[in-house]
């Protein structure tokens, strides 16, 4: 296969969905030599911000001179981002070369009576075995869904599980309680492995916030990062414990590589910044607790500007509790949706803007329109932004990366 034949097969095996459990990717990392046999990990579940402190703690391994593999989902332009060493892509025709021989494996467990894995299952198991192949010296590895029955859970015990802020999100599959939910994250954390978890660290202090990042206090000490927001402040601090597990089990990084990490670490898709006239932002949030976060961002570093959104997010999130807040804080209100994964119908998230007669005008926004194409979407709103304005593409990552390409060109 070459790579766009690889990419087909890949979205051919995503229509037979998930099924949890871990036998399948088992016998496929089996069939590849049991890589993941010979790799260190750091873990990371959680509900919101696990994507950012992998990216923070990557960002510290590297900066310490260790060569990291770094694993993520989804990625936002190019699939090849979910796969990088030392944040270099997979180059192409690897990647081809890596999921043509697992489809030679999975032929064969199936002419054997196995079952066929699951498109998660595959990707994970290319990644393992790609960062076996560079000798990683330690894999930041991202959870995809849940913890204790997630493909990457295949792995041994990690030198540390990482747990960041757990909230209601894939309730049909983890359950509808937060105890159900954070027994699920817990599911990574093995005998023998240290564990960070976000709800047990003491908050950041003295924090000072803007557009160009953070400056903030913890544990008497001073640091800077780059991603915006005061909910990554928090996340830096997550990423700050974990790397101290780290050193109490043997792996040196100094005091300089933890900080510069930090004020290095870039997390695409978390309040990026993609213009600046007019101020154009993306933000991934898609669940109540993520957009509450976006929310506070705004009010805080954004307040007085005007706000032109353009959202969509998938068909099973919760719109009712989000959109109304990210209505609240615009001007303009555009409804879009994305291409596969199973979108919400642009129609439908409008539905959930409040009702003219029934909200406050100063508050609520002047206008909704809804435009199904997502580039449309975007044209529109940087049509509809001065120089001095906002427009802020967000509600779900399968989006933002359309969007990102839009406000480029």
């Amino acid at each position: 296969m070459n790579y766009r034949q690889a990419l087909d097969y890949i979205n051919r095996t995503a229509q037979m969905g998930s099924k949890p459990g871990l036998e399948r990717i088992a016998a496929l990392l089996d069939a590849f030599g049991n890589p993941h046999k010979r790799l260190k990990f750091v873990h990371v579940a959680g509900t919101n911000g696990k994507g950012s402190v992998c990216a923070m703690v990557e960002s510290v391994l590297r900066a310490a001179g260790y060569k990291t593999g770094f694993f993520i989902s989804p990625y936002l332009e190019d699939y090849c981002e979910r796969i990088q060493v030392s944040r270099e892509w997979i180059p192409r025709e690897k990647l081809a070369g890596l999921i043509t021989e697992a489809d030679g494996h999975i032929q064969r467990i199936t002419a054997g009576g196995g079952e066929h894995a699951r498109k998660f299952e595959i990707e994970t198991a290319v990644a393992l075995t790609y960062f076996a192949e560079q000798r990683c010296d330690v894999v930041v590895l991202e959870v995809g869904l849940g913890g204790r029955l997630d493909a990457t859970n295949i792995i041994p015990s990690p030198e540390v599980a990482v747990i960041t802020s757990l909230s209601y999100d894939h309730t049909h599959i983890l359950g509808g309680t937060l105890e159900q939910i954070a027994a699920e994250k817990r599911g990574i954390i093995k005998p023998g492995c240290a564990v960070v978890d976000a709800s047990a660290l003491p908050p950041a202090e003295k924090a000072e916030l803007s557009l160009s990042g953070s400056r903030f206090t913890y544990k008497q000490e001073e640091y800077i990062v780059s991603l915006i927001g005061a909910h990554q402040v928090q996340n830096a601090a997550v990423a700050i414990e974990a790397v101290n597990a780290l050193r109490e089990r043997g792996w040196p990084v100094s005091g300089a590589a933890l900080k510069e990490g930090l004020r290095a670490a870039q997390w695409g898709g978390r309040l990026e910044i993609i213009r600046r006239e007019p101020l154009c932002l993306i933000d991934g949030a898609h669940n109540q607790d993520a957009v509450e976060q976006l929310c506070k961002a705004l009010d805080t570093l954004l307040a007085g500007r005007r706000i032109i959104t353009v959202m969509a997010m998938s068909a099973d999130k919760r719109h009712d509790l989000c959109v109304p807040m990210l209505a609240g804080r615009s001007s303009c209100f555009i409804t879009t949706e994305f291409k596969d994964m199973h979108p919400a119908k642009a129609d439908v998230l409008a539905r959930y803007v409040p009702d003219p007669q029934s909200r406050d005008p100063a508050r609520y926004p002047l206008s909704v329109e809804v435009i199904a194409d997502t580039d449309r979407a975007v044209r529109r709103a940087l049509e509809l932004a001065g120089p001095d304005d906002v427009v802020l593409a967000c509600g779900s990552l399968y989006m933002i990366g359309d969007a990102k390409r839009s406000m480029l060109h």
